[in-house]
């Protein structure tokens, strides 16, 4: 995936599940090219989470910037209990930031992770 952040341009890989449907009689798809390119609808970005384990502010920023840079509008947070599927959670990449109402101990900035980011790649 290539990604513009803060005038700089990043080559990024990835290795996110995107599920993706091109809406009603459409085709669906799982991208395993790790790249949003060529696709004309959002996906949903799949994660597993331990059900066992919090949902801190930085497991969310972990699946917020997957989502972001695969163009997810949301992401599908699958609970498991030792690999056993105990539920799924969607939550929109938009919400996220705020806690998405999963994360227990707050959330985090957009703004300062794109600050900090570009001066890691200034540096």
């Amino acid at each position: 995936v290539r990604w513009q952040l803060g005038g700089l341009s990043v080559l990024l890989g990835s290795d996110t599940l995107i599920c993706r449907h091109d809406g009603p009689g459409g085709a669906a798809s799982i991208d395993t090219s790790h790249s949003s390119a060529g696709y004309a609808a959002s996906g949903v970005s799949v994660a597993l989470h331990d059900a066992r384990s919090d949902v801190t502010s930085l497991v969310c920023l972990d699946y917020w910037l997957d989502a972001v840079m695969s163009s997810s509008s949301e992401v599908g947070i699958c609970l498991h209990n030792g690999g056993v599927v105990q539920g799924y959670r969607a939550v929109p990449t938009d919400s996220l930031p705020a806690g998405g109402g999963i994360c227990t101990d707050g959330g985090f900035s957009p703004a300062a992770v794109s600050s900090c980011a570009v001066s890691v790649l200034r540096f």
